[in-house]
């Protein structure tokens, strides 16, 4: 049933205003979805004056969300499909936020270009499925494609030109966040931000959480208001959040472990 509406809505508003139009839904109606309003409590972890940089901001509901919260706030937000940062970038100039920047470009583990796929199942469009083709990744690789610009996050220079820590890194980019950590490890060791990442379970994760648990970070989901240590025989989250071990009493969660 929700192909079919989407569809409907697809064909009747045409994909670009479609896009926009559910950027905004999204962004005023994200505190009650229960699969993705965590996001707010990771901006509380995060100082409000230093730099939120959001890897896979798809069109722009998590990045609105941070610019309308925190004007003080720099936001870096990387998104590579082309209609995503098209809708994005409309959002943006909807709620006239002047502490975002926008980047049509893709994270990795190395610098060079990658090709991006939008998913399309029976007509439909899947912008929150898009993602890098690549070997590991076997599913949902029928659909558009363009190719972009790849960067290390350790070597981008839009992040690298702001005077400012990284405070915070929100990371959502379909199985390739594995990739993009090993990208950053640089600017993570460095700035020490609170990480919100999603990470399904298979091997993307658990290389993810070596390499984070290599740099002093501690892996918790969000439970009952709370945020509690990750436990793989008690928690079937996709949403993570990493706090290096230096910083949980700035959070006061020393107590939790």
């Amino acid at each position: 049933m929700k192909t079919l509406v989407k569809y409907i809505l697809q064909r009747i508003l045409g994909f670009d205003n479609y896009l926009f139009v559910f950027a905004l839904f999204k962004t005023y109606t994200l505190h009650w979805d229960k699969n993705e309003n965590h996001f707010f409590y990771f901006l509380k972890l995060i100082p409000s004056n230093g730099v939120f940089v959001d890897i896979g901001a798809n069109i722009g509901i998590m990045t609105a969300c941070a610019g309308r919260k925190y004007a003080n706030l720099n936001i870096v937000a990387v998104e590579p499909i082309e209609k995503n940062i098209k809708a994005l970038r409309r959002v943006i100039r909807f709620f006239n936020l002047k502490n975002v920047q926008a980047h049509q470009v893709a994270l990795g583990n190395k610098n060079g270009s990658v090709k991006m796929v939008m998913p399309i199942q029976n007509k439909v469009r899947f912008q929150g499925l898009s993602h890098v083709l690549h070997e590991s990744i076997t599913d949902n690789n029928e659909g558009e494609v363009n190719e972009v610009n790849l960067y290390r996050l350790d070597d981008f220079e839009p992040i690298k030109n702001i005077n400012k820590p990284i405070s915070g890194i929100k990371m959502d980019v379909e199985n390739f966040e594995s990739f993009v950590v090993k990208g950053g490890l640089e600017q993570i060791r460095k700035n020490q931000p609170v990480l919100y990442i999603e990470l399904w379970n298979n091997d993307n994760r658990r290389t993810c959480l070596q390499d984070l648990s290599d740099l002093g970070y501690l892996p918790f989901t969000f439970n009952l208001g709370r945020l509690v240590p990750y436990d793989a025989s008690k928690h079937n989250h996709h949403n993570f959040f990493f706090l290096h071990q230096n910083k949980l009493h700035e959070y006061h969660l020393s107590e939790a472990l």
